[in-house]
């Protein structure tokens, strides 16, 4: 920013800063609790009427940055790009926004298989890995339970995504609704854990020794 100042450029020059996962501790990067999901996000455009220190509590993603950039500049969105644009919100106009956002970790090194859908209220997470678990935000050193294949939360009354609503009836509603566009989601970005496990390099190395 002081490079910007001095060229001259500050003031029609698009800033942004982010990040591609949350902190590197216990249930945050490698997770999609929010965590691990949840990343700093700033825009700044002087010209373009991005300024004043505005904080947004709307949802977006990463995906959202490219659209976002477009629309600001003045140029078309492609019909292909995923993402929604918040170019209004960034000029402080009223904007829409997004009523959920996804995420997945597929990490062979933590041995995580997990996908999930977060709206303001509520997050559902589908695990395809038995993998073991933190059981609280800040881990002791020794690994917790084995993943249950579904789990959902109420992030307005738990926030610190400890108290699993999957199995209460209750709350059974909510997770048919977040399934279906989890699944949705799933089959827009072509996931290939749709068509089955998906092998490690381990497996395909011990496969090739075999000679198959």
């Amino acid at each position: 920013l002081e490079y910007l100042d001095k060229s001259g450029l500050a003031e029609n020059t698009i800033v942004v800063y982010t990040v591609d996962h949350g902190v590197e501790l216990p249930r945050c990067k490698w997770e999609v609790y929010d965590g691990g999901i949840r990343t700093a996000l700033l825009i700044r455009w002087p010209d373009g009427g991005v300024t004043g220190g505005r904080v947004l509590d709307g949802l977006a993603s990463n995906v959202d940055v490219v659209p976002t950039l477009l629309e600001l500049a003045g140029h078309p969105v492609p019909a292909n790009i995923q993402g929604v644009s918040h170019a209004a919100a960034c000029r402080g106009e009223r904007d829409a926004g997004r009523d959920a956002v996804f995420a997945m970790m597929h990490s062979h090194y933590r041995w995580v298989e997990s996908r999930c859908v977060r709206t303001a209220r509520h997050k559902l997470i589908r695990n395809f890995s038995p993998s073991r678990q933190w059981k609280h935000p800040c881990g002791t050193g020794v690994s917790g339970r084995q993943r249950p294949v579904v789990e959902l939360y109420d992030l307005v009354a738990d926030p610190a995504e400890l108290h699993d609503l999957a199995g209460n009836a209750a709350s059974a509603e909510v997770l048919r609704d977040l399934d279906a566009r989890l699944l949705d989601w799933m089959r827009a970005v072509n996931d290939p854990i749709l068509d089955g496990p998906i092998p490690t390099p381990y497996y395909r190395a011990a496969m090739s020794n075999l000679g198959v």
